[in-house]
């Protein structure tokens, strides 16, 4: 996905905004400082943040978001 896409597909949307993409995990999207923040919750503990500019440069974050623990010994 492309920063204009983004645009294009949030147009008169209060963001940010919550959907859930074609792997069924949930995706949390924002516009801050003129830049998307798109934000994937994926079923694998992993948290990936894609933030698209408007000069077409794309950064990609990765963070754990779920922590299992062990409560039998």
């Amino acid at each position: 996905m492309k920063y204009k896409e983004i645009k294009a597909k949030t147009k008169g949307i209060d963001l940010p905004a919550t959907a859930v993409n074609e792997d069924g995990d949930n995706v949390i999207i924002d516009c801050i400082d003129n830049c998307y923040k798109v934000t994937t919750l994926q079923k694998n503990g992993w948290c990936k943040t894609d933030i698209f500019h408007p000069d077409g440069t794309i950064e990609e974050l990765y963070d754990r978001w779920i922590y299992k623990y062990n409560w039998i010994n």
